[in-house]
């Protein structure tokens, strides 16, 4: 089953995941730019005089992805198959779009 989520969906889920271990894929076009694992350690939001959104910090400092607003597409939450309760985030923001598992 496939939910669609809204940008304060996706901001309330990785809210929710903080502390969760995640694994982040992060695409554009031709191929993959980043590959992040670790817990989800905070989520804040962001605001500049030409966008908003939120930053999600990782693994102990190691990693942090800022989503803006303004360049967020569509979300979805997919089960993943032989998988009764772990769920795929899918983000498509306008140049790029990552798949966040559970680790």
């Amino acid at each position: 089953m496939c939910d669609t989520l809204s940008f304060e969906e996706v901001k309330a889920w990785f809210r929710e995941a903080v502390g969760d271990a995640v694994s982040i894929h992060v695409v554009n076009g031709p191929g993959t730019i980043a590959f992040l694992d670790g817990p989800i350690d905070g989520v804040m939001g962001f605001r500049s005089d030409d966008s908003h959104g939120l930053i999600v910090d990782g693994a102990a400092g190691a990693w942090s992805l800022e989503l803006a607003e303004p360049e967020f597409l569509s979300a979805t939450l997919d089960g993943i198959p032989d998988s009764r309760t772990s769920k795929q985030l899918m983000i498509k923001m306008r140049d790029h779009w990552l798949a966040i598992d559970p680790a």
